[in-house]
């Protein structure tokens, strides 16, 4: 079972893309909703526990689609969000809350097929879980939710928005190498990329403000990954 749910104050636009998306064939159980402001949303009672893809506008009458994405990101607990818009000027505002992809209206119809598959794949892989040994305990816990990982000798700290575990195993029993988000940033780091809100020549900066270095061994091959990774979000 997967929801879709579209939030576009305009009539006549809702109508259009949701026909659009309609179109497209995901091979899944799915449960379309379409809104014209996410007050109207919020008032009606959804499941929140089943996987949703959100298609928000990013200008929204008298409403910030972006900060709306992150009220709804809290509330739907395995949901992602692909933002579309006419003005590609707001296409840097993205950035401040998670997505996975934004789409010029214009080119919907190109781009809404390619869009929903990679929010489709993000939704599977938000139930990949490992497990990991912290002392004596034994604990379950989502790739998604890693935002870092150190290695400091013979322990490795996991770095999450909402805590940092201690546990035992080394970057290759974590095997975190394996997913394509995930990048070594530095011999004691890796990066979750679906994390990063931001990035320099030396750092990058997640979404909770963490700092996460760029050494000089692994700048140009962590850089050139990140590009590749924006790249992706748009196309």
């Amino acid at each position: 079972m997967l929801q879709i749910i579209l939030c576009e104050d305009d009539s006549k636009q809702k109508e259009q893309i949701l026909k659009v998306v309609q179109n497209v064939n995901l091979h899944n159980d799915i449960q379309y909703y379409s809104f014209e402001s996410t007050k109207e949303l919020f008032e009606t009672k959804l499941d929140t526990s089943v996987p949703t893809i959100f298609l928000m506008d990013i200008v929204l009458d008298h409403e910030d689609g972006i900060e709306m994405a992150d009220k709804l990101h809290k509330l739907f607990h395995h949901s992602v969000v692909i933002f579309i818009s006419a003005y590609l000027e707001k296409v840097t505002d993205i950035y401040e809350t998670k997505h996975c992809y934004f789409i010029y209206k214009p080119e919907l119809k190109m781009r809404i097929e390619k869009a929903l598959n990679k929010a489709l794949s993000i939704l599977l892989s938000m139930h990949k879980q490992i497990c990991v040994h912290s002392g004596t305990r034994k604990i379950l816990i989502s790739l998604e939710d890693i935002m870092a990982v150190e290695r400091i000798k013979r322990y490795s700290l996991i770095y999450t928005p909402k805590e940092t575990l201690r546990v035992n195993e080394t970057f290759d029993e974590l095997g975190i190498d394996m997913h394509s988000q995930f990048h070594q940033c530095h011999r004691s780091f890796f990066i979750n990329f679906d994390h990063v809100k931001e990035c320099n020549r030396t750092d990058f900066i997640t979404h909770t403000g963490s700092m996460i270095p760029i050494s000089r061994t692994y700048s140009k091959k962590v850089q050139e990954a990140f590009q590749d990774y924006l790249i992706h979000q748009f196309y």
